[in-house]
């Protein structure tokens, strides 16, 4: 995987966020994708790179696992840490059916963040078949009356009292 051809998308967009994952500082750039559409961004330019001629777009996701620190907090860090070790398995078992194994890379960055660098054609199906499987397993996570009301309750980083929805 050449780190100085991929296309960023997301939080990725940032410098910081962007030299961090690949280790490398990366010039801005105007950029477009055949078949995109793109939503105008504050000075129009942003931290994306461009394949090198004879190069192929990689694209770059990112996966952040939203109220992960909820289900922590209201059945422990058991619960919560084998989420984490399912999905890891699940994005390397959608990455071995609709991605490429041999070119895809996948890390898990710390906690309930993973990114992942496949080839920019297959990474809206890539993002859409993890979304499906997650969203038919993750529930099984959760107790049958959590899961019938649709949220746990317990409280936040500030320590108020909040609903949060199955996680997604």
């Amino acid at each position: 995987m050449d780190p100085t051809a991929c296309f960023t998308y997301g939080s990725l967009m940032s410098e910081d966020i962007m030299s961090t994952v690949t280790g490398i500082r990366a010039a801005h750039c105007s950029a477009t994708l055949d078949g995109y559409r793109r939503h105008p961004v504050i000075g129009a330019e942003y931290p994306g790179m461009v394949a090198r001629a004879g190069h192929q777009v990689r694209g770059v996701l990112y996966l952040d696992l939203d109220n992960l620190k909820a289900l922590n907090d209201y059945y422990g860090f058991a619960k919560a840490d084998a989420v984490i070790r399912q999905t890891g398995d699940l994005i390397r078992d959608v990455l071995a059916q609709v991605g490429r194994p041999d070119e895809d890379f996948i890390g898990h960055i710390a906690g309930d963040d993973f990114v992942l660098i496949v080839a920019a054609e297959r990474a809206d199906a890539v993002c859409r078949e993890i979304m499906r499987r997650f969203d038919r397993v993750i529930p099984l996570y959760y107790d049958r009356d959590d899961r019938t009301r649709g949220y746990i309750e317990t409280r936040d980083r500030w320590g108020e009292q909040r609903r949060f929805p199955i996680m997604s």
